[in-house]
């Protein structure tokens, strides 16, 4: 014999629409959402101050305070001198997020990335944190860069020298956002 319930709509007991843990169900560990942006033209700074790259931020707006953001970006960098480097933060809203503690006057950052020779090459940097925000209001999700000296360039998305050569290609960069129920 089999049953069947037939509703129009579930309640809890305010009133509201029930979460899955009202009706009882563990949800802990689910990707209840994802959000990404993907960044296919190039950019260049030459500023030594941080900056953000415009393009690749995510806003994310979580179901619950017990959730986790699990924050991923891959993107690809290159100099236009050889022999230099520049820095990423990764931030939440106006908040600097998967950086080194204080340490003397060293730079706290996300990643680096350094430029040893050629600068025909371009380096994919990456990183990614499984952030606690503990909120339910929209949160940003951005990259910020800077170069390591105002006299030379730091490019995204393309070499050190700008080339179009078939054998140097394009590259697109990313960032992602999953809201994980906690």
């Amino acid at each position: 014999m089999s049953s069947i319930i037939k509703v129009d709509t579930i309640q809890n007991a305010a009133g509201g629409v029930p979460t899955a843990g009202d009706l009882g169900l563990n949800i802990t560990g689910t990707v209840l959402q994802v959000v990404s942006a993907t960044k296919t033209d190039t950019a260049t700074t030459s500023s030594e101050t941080f900056g953000e790259i415009s393009g690749l931020s995510v806003s994310i707006t979580p179901t619950s305070t017990t959730s986790k953001v699990l924050v991923s970006f891959n993107i690809h960098l290159a100099m236009a001198t050889a022999n230099w480097g520049g820095f990423v933060k990764l931030r939440r809203n106006t908040t600097d997020i998967l950086i080194g503690d204080v340490a003397g006057s060293r730079e706290q950052v996300s990643t680096s990335f350094y430029m040893v020779s050629n600068n025909q090459f371009v380096n994919s940097v990456g990183n990614q944190i499984l952030d606690n925000p503990a909120s339910t209001s929209a949160l940003s999700y951005n990259l910020q860069w800077r170069t390591q000296a105002s006299s030379v360039a730091m490019l995204l998305n393309k070499n050190g020298s700008d080339s179009d050569s078939s054998s140097i290609p394009r590259l697109a960069s990313t960032i992602t956002a999953m809201e994980i129920a906690g």
